[in-house]
């Protein structure tokens, strides 16, 4: 589907009405900033966070002059590339093509990163795998698996992890690297993990000090971000981001 030059791509734009919004907002915000500036940049960035939940093509950005003053750093390629992604709108190849022109330790993070932010059920499930792999990955991977674990609008993905998330705290908390462990814990904690966080804790009053503190600090923000959700409910003639 095309609009105003722009592929809106698999017919899922209409899923997140405010993030359509947002998307256009800072699309707008972009084309209309000082070009070279800081904020050209920020608007553009933040551009590509919303096209990961409104659908649309954001190849558009990369090529040369496509906004004047706005360069197609490292950095801001990965991270249309990442958006993408989250959109399930990339091939292993493209992303392979990307990596030939950033072939460093960072890029391949950032390629890894792009490859587990897709919707895919699957990818998730080999996301998760891979970063609870005892000595499997370094920090940086770590992190790159479960930030694409946490993509944006896919918490229907993530929900069959819940009971794994607190069944492996223990586990998790005596196998791994304290520093490994501690990104899982905090990484991991599902979106509406709340209540299953309270009924943890209640059984496991001797869990280590640190360990519990992570699991009530993660308990608060789902409990604060349900609250939210719940202050946003759809209303009449008002869009509605939704899960």
């Amino acid at each position: 589907m095309v609009h105003d030059g722009r592929v809106l791509l698999r017919g899922r734009a209409g899923r997140h009405p405010l993030a359509a919004f947002w998307r256009d907002g800072a699309r707008a915000a972009l084309l209309g900033a000082e070009p070279g500036s800081a904020e050209q940049l920020l608007w553009a960035k933040a551009y590509l966070r919303a096209a990961s939940l409104a659908p649309e093509d954001v190849r558009w950005l990369l090529a040369d002059g496509a906004v004047p003053g706005l360069e197609a750093s490292v950095d801001l390629t990965w991270l249309a590339w990442e958006s993408l992604a989250t959109q399930g709108s990339v091939t292993d190849a493209e992303l392979d093509a990307v990596l030939a022109t950033d072939d460093t330790a960072a890029g391949r993070v950032s390629r890894l990163r792009c490859w587990a932010s897709q919707p895919d059920p699957l990818v998730k499930a080999e996301a998760w795998r891979r970063a609870h792999v005892v000595g499997g990955e370094t920090n940086e991977q770590v992190d790159a698996l479960m930030a694409g674990y946490n993509a944006l609008g896919q918490g229907r993905l993530r929900a069959p992890f819940v009971g794994p998330y607190f069944e492996m705290l223990l586990p998790v908390w005596q196998e791994h690297p304290i520093e490994i462990a501690m990104r899982l814990v905090r990484a991991g904690f599902p979106d509406r993990g709340h209540v299953d966080a309270a009924d943890w804790l209640a059984a496991n009053p001797t869990a280590p000090r640190t360990l519990r503190r992570l699991v009530i600090e993660g308990a608060y923000e789902a409990e604060v971000a349900a609250d939210a959700r719940k202050a946003a409910k759809p209303r009449p003639g008002l869009p509605n981001l939704g899960d």
